[in-house]
């Protein structure tokens, strides 16, 4: 009986430190895609390693990570965790998610988290920002609220590296180096509704 049940809860360890991060708030209607599994966002809803979680129209979704980073995915996007590797020694990670449309807003701790679009990459830790990809002009804006974000464009042949600080806005289109900063805070609103 006891080899039965330590074989029933194994799979539950394995899963639970699998875990990326935990649904701590949704409004309106998220998705959370796993393989060919579609999972409704709720919640206490679990995510792993390669997932795409999707907030709908006027939705917003809020994960809490392992690592205490939060991100907050705003209406109309999609995000994929690519890689997340949790010390739970240091309480830090390491971590690649890919925003593949629309906005989110990131506060990030001591962990170091690289988060793509399709045209950028953005290097992050112990930093506060708001990042979107518009699929129309196919190009990606970070505003940064508090700390340092390194941006570049996500093909290496495009030379130049731009430290955006707080208060400051970038934008990469798709084969040009970032901006220069400028001192300005546009982006758009993760409010639901405000589209």
């Amino acid at each position: 009986l006891g080899m039965a049940l330590a074989l029933t809860l194994l799979p539950l360890a394995a899963s639970a430190a699998d875990m990326a991060a935990e649904v701590v708030y949704v409004k309106g209607d998220a998705r959370i895609e796993r393989g060919t599994e579609l999972i409704k966002a709720e919640p206490r809803s679990q995510l792993m390693k390669g997932d795409t979680v999707t907030a709908g129209s006027k939705s917003m979704i809020k994960l809490l990570f392992r690592d205490d980073s939060v991100l907050t995915l705003a209406a109309n996007s999609a995000m994929a965790i690519d890689e997340y590797v949790y010390n739970a020694g240091q309480k830090r990670s390491t971590s690649v998610f890919k925003l593949l449309f629309g906005r989110l807003r990131a506060v990030v701790g001591r962990s170091a988290l690289t988060l793509k679009t399709t045209t950028a990459v953005a290097g992050v830790r112990g930093t506060v920002f708001t990042i979107w990809y518009d699929e129309a002009t196919k190009t990606t804006g970070v505003s940064v609220i508090e700390g340092v974000v390194q941006l570049s464009n996500i093909n290496p042949a495009i030379g130049g590296v731009q430290n955006v600080r707080a208060g400051q806005t970038s934008v990469v289109p798709v084969n040009a180096p970032p901006t220069a900063p400028q001192t300005r805070m546009p982006g758009p609103s993760l409010e639901p509704g405000e589209d």
